[in-house]
């Protein structure tokens, strides 16, 4: 009877362990997967995007009414622009067609390159329309070449700026100013040619650092109907804010619907990232005080089925073991003899 008692105690023992290893495992996973989120996250908060993302403030631009589609001209931007670098403290003014970190607005097409003894072609680039200034507001070098300027308009040459990412894809070992690509498959965008290569930025979607870019002139293929993304390179004050939008309304043909800074902008689009990376820090916690408890509760039960089956082992008449009390008295099984003796 005491062979069988001792062989199922063994078993249940080992199972027991067994059940908190895989536990304490388990929670060791999770902790690890936390810590790397926790890093992801971080890394993300860190890193260099490519453009300054904290002080450029940025507005977005809706006609004042219907009847002013179609009267947004290049000669109105160009003066608001001048109106609104004369304030205090703002260094650069730049639009753009789609907003700072806004994926969902930018178009994508294919890119190829014409004129070439090689025709290379590279699928999904990203096309934002910018206004001269565009780059030196975000903080965007040019590595080579030019800037647009305000004569890229109609009756010239379709220009275009790359980043580097594209212009080493298309033009490998090559210099891609002055050489000629076409964008989509629309006749205003072929053979436009290249005037500028900047420095890859994360413009659109702040996780891609793979993601490249063809910058066209807004004299050449902005929209009149008004609208758009107005870009302030400065402090983002509350009192620079009202400025310009009371500058803006001045003109009497659009106004500002939404205010944000593109620091702030960059947290939000994190949040996903943060919300993982806290309730994986929390189950794995949770996971990891059960383990504990559960490895407490087994040492506690191999001391006892140790001093039970202990063949001199003095006992009470209720069957109780009194080998701890007798080697420990008024110990009670304290801890250290519980971490000595469970394994």
């Amino acid at each position: 009877m005491r062979h069988n008692e001792r062989a199922v105690s063994h078993r249940t023992g080992r199972l027991g362990k067994a059940l908190i290893i895989s536990q304490v495992a388990i929670s060791l996973v999770l902790l690890e997967v936390a810590g790397l989120f926790l890093q992801s996250l971080q890394s993300l908060k860190s890193f260099d995007p490519g453009f300054d993302k904290v002080a450029v403030t940025e507005f977005d631009l809706s006609p004042l009414s219907p009847g002013d589609k179609g009267t947004i001209t290049d000669s109105y931007r160009r003066q608001l622009m001048e109106e609104l670098t004369r304030l205090s403290p703002v260094h650069s003014v730049a639009f753009s067609n789609v907003p700072i970190l806004g994926a969902d607005y930018a178009g994508k097409e294919t890119v190829s390159q014409v004129h070439g003894s090689n025709v290379a072609t590279v699928e999904s680039v990203a096309q934002m329309v910018v206004t001269p200034g565009f780059f030196q507001t975000l903080g965007i070098p040019l590595i080579t070449g030019r800037d647009f300027a305000w004569a890229d308009d109609k009756t010239h040459p379709r220009v275009a700026i790359i980043d580097d990412l594209l212009a080493k894809r298309l033009f490998p070992g090559e210099r891609p100013v002055g050489k000629h690509l076409s964008f989509g498959v629309q006749p205003d965008y072929q053979d436009l040619e290249i005037i500028g290569i900047s420095r890859p930025a994360r413009l659109l979607d702040i996780r891609d650092s793979s993601g490249m870019f063809i910058f066209l002139s807004s004299s050449q293929h902005g929209d009149t109907d008004g609208g758009g993304t107005l870009l302030i390179g400065g402090a983002s004050l509350p009192a620079l804010q009202h400025a310009v939008e009371q500058k803006v309304e001045s003109f009497g043909r659009e106004y500002s619907t939404q205010t944000s800074n593109i620091a702030v902008r960059s947290e939000s689009a994190m949040t996903n990232e943060r919300v993982t990376a806290t309730l994986s820090s929390f189950f794995a916690g949770i996971a990891l005080v059960v383990a504990g408890f559960g490895l407490f509760g087994l040492m506690i039960y191999s001391i006892t089925a140790r001093e039970h089956f202990r063949p001199n082992s003095p006992r009470s008449p209720s069957g109780n073991t009194h080998g701890c009390r007798a080697r420990h008295p008024g110990s009670h099984c304290c801890v250290a003899y519980v971490c000595k003796h469970a394994f």
